[in-house]
């Protein structure tokens, strides 16, 4: 019943929705011209990747936001409004959702609503979502990625006159203020360059760097390794492309060890407790100080133990079965006697 009077909820809210901003007119839906108007005005860009027909949160997030007067007073004079509309039934244009397939894309957005600021050249600095607390929360929270973007500017702008170490420091600061997923997603070319200056780890910058691109990289092959497996439902064609995966060289022992985890999940999946346990194995003697082995050994001493727990199932199927051909063997023999005593 709570599931049928929600779906009624936020039906009426589609629909309420749609009657109430169909004629609004703040809202740009080409990006171009988005980025044009920001560059003229001197504003940034509020990216509003939505599912306007469909998903209930982003209704939401319209309806006690971007609708309120306090909210609307505050982008007339920062932002300019862009709609990246991923809608069910409403019919776009075919260059429109294009265009909206591309950017999606390039940022790699997953998820609705997912709210992007951007300079006025496209490129993000502050990612966010729905936000509970209304038009003052909300703007409360963009003042704040605006304060993030301006330490970003800070910093890159001193870097164009430095070089080597001192540069990969101020390139460091400036990814710092936007925060790891956006650094990873929309700036691999400054973290390539802070691996490249700082070679020899002499500042942490390269260690640090590496590891947060072993961790996205990671991340993006056992997603596909997923939805082979919870999708797909394919478990020999998920092993065979942790192999293709493991099979590149240019790996690095974390990427190895996350994949060799989860080929020894799929082990377990399939009662193969053995190979699971010589799976881990195998993945914490890559790197016994990796960051992984502590979450190794845990699973090091749950497949263990569930491994004791077959073997010792099987030893009792094997003493139940010794024991039944045992008195099969005796019951034949005594069957044996009584036909030949009946003869004699």
């Amino acid at each position: 019943m709570k599931m049928f009077r929600w779906t009624i909820v936020t039906a009426a809210m589609l629909l309420v929705s749609g009657a109430a901003f169909a004629d609004d007119n703040e809202w740009v839906t080409d990006m171009d011209r988005a980025m044009a108007d920001a560059k003229a005005d001197g504003k940034e860009l509020l990216l509003n990747f939505t599912g306007s027909d469909w998903c209930g949160w982003c209704v939401r997030l319209r309806k006690e936001v971007f609708s309120q007067e306090a909210f609307k007073e505050y982008a007339d004079e920062h932002l300019v409004l862009v709609e990246l509309d991923f809608p069910r039934s409403k019919k776009l244009s075919k260059e429109l959702k294009k265009q909206n397939d591309a950017w999606k894309k390039k940022f790699g957005v997953s998820g609705f609503p997912s709210i992007i600021l951007a300079d006025a050249e496209g490129v993000p600095y502050g990612w966010t979502g729905y936000k509970r607390g209304g038009p003052g929360k909300y703007v409360e929270m963009l003042n704040d990625l605006q304060a993030k973007k301006e330490k970003r500017d800070k910093a890159l702008t001193a870097a164009e006159n430095t070089t080597g170490l001192a540069r990969a420091r101020l390139l460091d600061e400036a990814l710092e203020a936007v925060g790891q997923k956006l650094a990873m997603k929309i700036y691999p070319d400054h973290i390539e360059e802070i691996i490249r200056a700082d070679a020899d780890n002499s500042a942490g910058l390269r260690d640090r760097y590496q590891s947060m691109q072993d961790q996205m990289t990671l991340g993006e092959m056992t997603n596909e390794l997923k939805r082979l497996v919870f999708v797909a439902r394919d478990l020999p064609a998920a092993n065979e492309k942790a192999d293709a995966f493991l099979a590149r060289e240019d790996q690095s022992n974390f990427i190895r060890q996350g994949l060799l985890a989860f080929k020894a999940q799929i082990a377990m999946s399939t009662g193969e407790a053995r190979d699971a346990v010589a799976l881990v194995e195998q993945a914490i003697a890559l790197d016994p100080d990796s960051s992984m082995t502590v979450s190794l050994n845990r699973s090091m001493s749950y497949y263990k133990r569930r491994l004791e727990m077959q073997q010792k199932d099987q030893q009792e199927k094997e003493k139940r079965e010794k024991e039944r051909q045992e008195q099969k063997e005796k019951d034949d023999k005594e069957k044996e006697a009584e036909t030949t005593q009946t003869k004699n």
